[in-house]
């Protein structure tokens, strides 16, 4: 006596889950691709990011080629960028004076901007202009802040990139921080 079993509900095959995952994912890249449909916050925070990744990815760089990069801040376009502060031909022979790009300009995500860079020992923060630090072909750079915001609500949505001068790395901080004042055990 043989019996035949039918299946009543059948469950989805896995060829039909990865066509429906693979759908909805182009669907979510389309709508979330831009990036502008971020929050601002968001983009706040990766424009900070950004910012600190490129410093330290510069700060590496010199020190590894052992050649002197200025890393500058363009308060009016919005951007950060690093060259080398003389000439380069194609096959890295040196021409002189001059500039060399080293990574292009970026520019801050949509609406958000680049508010001041404050080099610390200096009188004032800087907020308008081109703000350029000299990396060290060790490495090291003059301590400084730099502040970026969501200009719809410049008190609320603020953050402070903070960079030592001796160590390679970055600290991002939520609000407008209070300058520091460097003492010797800061060198030591």
């Amino acid at each position: 006596m043989s019996q035949k079993r039918t299946r009543q509900h059948r469950g989805f095959t896995l060829i039909e889950m990865m066509v429906t995952i693979t759908i909805i994912g182009m669907s979510m890249s389309v709508f979330f691709g831009s990036g502008t449909n971020m929050l601002p916050q968001s983009r706040l925070k990766a424009t900070a990011t950004a910012i600190g990744d490129s410093m330290v990815r510069m700060r590496t760089h010199a020190l590894f080629a052992r050649k002197t990069v200025v890393f500058h801040y363009d308060l009016e376009t919005e951007s950060w960028g690093a060259d080398y502060p003389f000439e380069f031909d194609d096959d890295h022979v040196l021409l002189g004076p001059g500039r060399t790009e080293v990574i292009p300009p970026q520019t801050a995500k949509e609406g958000m901007a680049l508010d001041s860079v404050l080099v610390i020992g200096s009188e004032d923060a800087r907020d308008e202009g081109k703000v350029e630090i000299i990396i060290s072909p060790l490495g090291q750079v003059p301590p400084h802040d730099v502040v970026v915001l969501n200009p719809e609500f410049p008190e609320l949505e603020v953050y402070t990139i903070r960079f030592p001068g001796l160590l390679n790395t970055y600290e991002v901080h939520s609000g407008r921080l209070e300058p520091v004042e460097l003492t010797d055990a800061d060198f030591r």
